[in-house]
């Protein structure tokens, strides 16, 4: 369940599901991609205005035990004030950078999530970017190997009408 205060800093709904264009190792495929909100929850011990998505990434373009997955990523730091850290960016950036600790999230919000498992033989990455409107605007989903490096890219997310 998304609190309200999250719900200020991004416009997205648990079951949303976002589609967009798909983007392999930098190239567009001309295939579709979605990007499914499962879960919207509060990081409260990361600091103020912080959250963490569960999130399904869907490509079209499919490799070895590649690219549907469901994976958490979390809201990154934007200040750091005397201990005090916010996930929060100013949608005005000449802002006072004091207002991303307030409690008025109208001019705030989360701009980068970003999540990763794996070890040092297989790595793989997670990042959502949110615009100043507080939509998505892009998802990216990396695999890295020792010898290889895979990328999907889904942009130009607009929310699927139902």
């Amino acid at each position: 369940m998304s609190t309200s205060l999250f719900a200020q800093l991004t416009l997205v709904k648990e079951g949303d599901i976002f589609i967009g264009t798909e983007i392999y190792n930098h190239g567009d495929t001309g295939k579709r991609c979605t990007v499914e909100i499962l879960e919207i929850k509060p990081h409260l011990s990361k600091g103020v205005h912080c959250s963490k998505l569960k999130v399904k990434y869907n490509f079209q373009t499919k490799q070895n035990k590649q690219p549907e997955t469901t994976e958490t990523v979390y809201s990154s730091r934007s200040f750091w004030r005397d201990g005090v850290v916010s996930c929060a960016s100013l949608v005005n950036a000449e802002d006072d950078q004091d207002k991303a600790f307030g409690q008025d999230t109208t001019e705030l919000f989360n701009e980068m999530f970003s999540g990763s498992n794996g070890g040092i033989w297989n790595k793989s990455s997670y990042f959502m970017v949110f615009d100043k409107d507080k939509m998505p605007l892009e998802a990216l989903m990396s695999n890295v190997r020792p010898t290889i490096e895979r990328t999907w890219t889904c942009v130009n997310l607009k929310l699927e009408q139902r």
